[in-house]
């Protein structure tokens, strides 16, 4: 019998067949089975590409798509879209053909569809890079199943997420140090994601930054008090999520929003200096010393009005810095300076006017000063000072000013000796509430102009001191109201000036007995001399020591007579 062999036009097939008319006599036989061709992905279009070949004459075909050999509900067309059901399943196409004698099926091959689930993480994710501040750490993917279409990531420090640390690349800052670095890669896919996490990389130790806060309006530049022989290096976080290499020519910032922001710096940093000059008002607060050293050239926070140290952790790295002169002058905001008394500042020689005018401070200190000569003004215009002080004071040779002005300060300092010691002038000059024993070795000191003058309560008995080298005791007690003490035993052979030596007193403020006492005890004296004792009265037993000075010696002497 003829053979004749249908392909399905509409599938874009040609029937070529050798046509014996004659009946049919049996119902469609298949040959050769369908076939489906497509992408195996979720969302894919599978195509039945060829019907198969067909005995006895099929009049027409139908289609039906089956998973796993059961019938898709309305898969019924030449094509068909892969969907979520479909995950991991085998999918076929059963082609039914139809003559007049009835009907026969057929199926395709089978399409295994992938699996429709979250990515499967298969190899964990791979961070690699150097472990120092400031290197760079990068992230791969990491091997997935299940065909990620996206990736996220995220650097963790010790197991917590770090803020915005969310690309495939982070890098390290100060807050890092001696901690667990990982990274999070989430892969995505549209049935969900997954998580997987990195290889660990631990950091050492960093040194701390030098961390502080600024205060800024809108747009305004700050500049870092660096110095041109400086040495920098490091990084600059300037606290606005912009950073800068650490060097001289990078110490300006301009700041779009204002607010205050807190600016770390890692690396080295020697060389410190505000000088009363520049930012010095919007320096608010010092958090960390970190690797901070101010370098050699004195006045390093002078001029800082606004600056507070109460909190400030780490200790300041002195190396190189001998000279403390105005290290915080006119710091009036200062209270205290949390840690100074362990600061090495064994090889620091010049204190000089070292808190000037800081009007706010008031801290117990006992700091080194082995080293130190000059103390000229230490606490001077400290006007809440009112603290403990123990202090080597060996080498010392200047306390002049020392404690001018400190209003409040009523404690006695302690100190290891004052025997180098050659100027007290106004020491204790205005300190209004002093009133306290001292046991100072005055044997060098060769100055004592205004040394009290207008201590106000002090009233102690000081008649033990060795006066052998003064020269000067210019208005020494003048408006040192409260003093009331017998001075004759001082040895006063070398001092050429007395003007106004008491110029203030009256006969309620210093006694006739303490008055005579001087006349008859200042026997070696210079020649031509003049000494004021205000209205101060004498009395007859010291009428012939006062005769022997102005007579004798030629002294010209204001008092209230007898």
């Amino acid at each position: 019998m003829p053979t004749n062999i249908n392909f399905n036009k509409s599938l874009g097939f040609v029937r070529t067949s050798r046509v014996v008319v004659q009946s049919i006599k049996f119902v469609p036989v298949n040959v050769t089975p369908p076939a489906i061709t497509g992408n195996t992905t979720l969302g894919s279009l599978l195509t039945l590409t060829n019907v198969g070949q067909w005995l006895n004459y099929p009049s027409s075909f139908a289609y039906q798509w089956q998973r796993n050999g059961v019938n898709i509900t309305s898969a019924t067309a030449s094509t068909y879209v892969l969907v979520s059901a479909d995950s991991a399943a085998g999918i076929t196409c059963v082609v039914t053909a139809t003559n007049a004698l009835g009907s026969s099926s057929a199926t395709s091959n089978t399409i295994t569809a992938n699996t429709y689930a979250a990515p499967v993480n298969s190899s964990p994710p791979f961070i690699s890079g150097t472990t120092t501040i400031g290197s760079v750490l990068t992230s791969t993917f990491g091997g997935w199943l299940n065909s990620p279409t996206s990736y996220a990531f995220q650097w963790n420090r010790n197991g917590l997420p770090i803020a915005s640390a969310t690309t495939s690349s982070y890098t390290l800052v100060q807050a890092d140090s001696a901690s667990a670095i990982t990274c999070v890669v989430t892969a995505t896919n549209a049935f969900g994601s997954t998580p997987s996490t990195s290889n660990t990389l631990t950091t050492p130790t960093y040194a701390a930054a030098f961390t502080s806060t600024w205060a800024v309006t809108a747009g305004e530049t700050i500049t870092l008090p660096y110095e041109v022989a400086g040495t920098y290096s490091g990084t600059i976080d300037w606290g606005d999520s912009s950073t800068s290499n650490n060097i001289y020519t990078n110490r300006t910032h301009t700041y779009v929003g204002a607010g205050t922001y807190t600016i770390s710096i890692t690396g080295v940093t020697t060389g410190f200096r505000f000088a009363n000059t520049g930012s010095k008002l919007n320096i608010r607060t010092i958090t960390n010393w970190g690797t901070l050293r101010l370098g050699n050239s004195a006045s390093y926070f002078q001029g800082c009005s606004n600056l507070t140290l109460t909190t400030v952790v780490g200790t300041l790295d002195l190396t190189g810095t001998t000279d403390f002169f105005q290290i915080f002058g006119s710091c009036s905001s200062l209270t205290t300076i949390n840690g100074i008394n362990s600061w090495s500042t064994g090889a620091v020689t010049n204190m000089y006017q070292m808190f000037y005018s800081c009007s706010n401070f008031n801290q117990e200190l006992s700091f080194n000063t082995a080293a130190v000569t000059s103390m000229t003004g230490m606490f001077q215009f400290c006007s809440a000072f009112n603290n403990s002080l123990v202090f080597n004071t060996s080498l010392v040779n200047n306390m002049s000013f020392m404690f001018f002005q400190a209003s409040q300060f009523n404690t006695a300092p302690t100190f290891t000796s004052t025997a180098a010691v050659t100027s007290m002038q106004s020491m204790f000059r205005d300190c209004a509430n002093f009133n306290k024993a001292l046991s100072l070795n005055t044997a060098a000191v060769t100055n004592m102009y205004q040394m009290f003058s207008g201590a106000t309560a002090f009233n102690q008995d000081i008649s033990g001191w060795n006066t052998i080298s003064v020269t000067s005791m210019g208005n020494m007690f003048n408006g040192a109201t409260a003093f009331n003490q017998n001075l004759g035993s001082w040895n006063v052979p070398n001092v050429t000036d007395f003007a106004g030596f008491m110029a203030t007193k009256t006969p309620a403020t210093f006694s006739a007995a303490n008055l005579d006492a001087i006349y008859n005890g200042w026997v070696t004296v210079q020649s031509s001399r003049t000494i004021s004792f205000g209205t101060a009265k004498y009395s007859a037993a010291g009428t012939a020591g006062r005769n022997y000075l102005t007579g004798t010696k030629l002294w010209t002497i204001t008092d209230g007579g007898l």
